[in-house]
């Protein structure tokens, strides 16, 4: 079922890309989301290994998700209250399909009238007395160094014999983060935000940096 999901979300994440990102809750401003919670960050990061083959990689997920958590403990805006923690794996497994679930949702009608969170993401929240909680999704893939020059040199190799009609033009690493704030005590989502697919890479901590400010940038503008 998660990786069904994570297909799904991975399927969805390449839609749309140019479209305008923000979407907010017209009944809650942005004024009143204050006192957030947060999840720590979901990160679906692949190594791209020998014959352009992607691999999911634990350690590159683990690093891009602990690069985030210290950027959104350290934010002004949002401020976070607390992350809220839990050690039973199961029930974190449920939790990252739900806010997959959601996330995809989102992207998927473009609108956040009629998205419901569910009950586990509601009573997570509010069993820490809280009522906004913020949820990060970070997806992307990275190469090996060598990896790299082997398909550079490759896309040049086929460039020639096409007589440089056609050359593909490998991609050293790329990024796209997603965001969403949803209120546990409506069930509903108040923010929502992503950042498109861009040739960076996913564990770098400027990289990461840029593209969280810009996530909130212009919702905490808002009055």
């Amino acid at each position: 079922l998660m990786k069904k999901t994570i297909l799904l979300f991975l399927g969805i994440l390449l839609l749309n890309s140019c479209a305008s990102t923000l979407l907010t809750n017209k009944n809650i401003p942005p004024s009143e989301v204050q006192n957030i919670a947060y999840f720590e960050p979901v990160s679906l990061i692949s190594l791209i290994q020998k014959g352009n083959q992607t691999k999911p990689s634990d350690s590159l997920s683990l690093i891009s998700t602990k690069i985030l958590d210290s950027i959104i403990e350290n934010s002004n805006h949002p401020k976070v209250s607390k992350q809220i923690n839990f050690t039973d794996p199961k029930l974190r497994l449920r939790l990252e399909n739900d806010l997959l679930k959601t996330m995809s949702e989102i992207r998927k009608t473009k609108k956040l009238e009629n998205i419901k969170t569910t009950p586990l993401m509601d009573s997570l929240v509010k069993n820490e007395n809280q009522r906004f909680a913020l949820c990060l999704i970070n997806a992307g893939f990275a190469r090996r160094k060598n990896n790299y020059g082997n398909q550079v040199a490759k896309g040049i190799g086929v460039g020639i014999l096409t007589l440089g009609m056609y050359t593909p033009v490998p991609v050293k690493a790329n990024t796209s983060t997603y965001a969403f704030i949803y209120d546990a005590q409506n069930s509903s989502v108040v923010f929502f935000n992503y950042f498109p697919l861009i040739e960076k890479s996913p564990v770098d901590k400027k990289n990461l940096n840029t593209i969280y400010d810009y996530l909130f940038k212009t919702y905490y503008q808002q009055k």
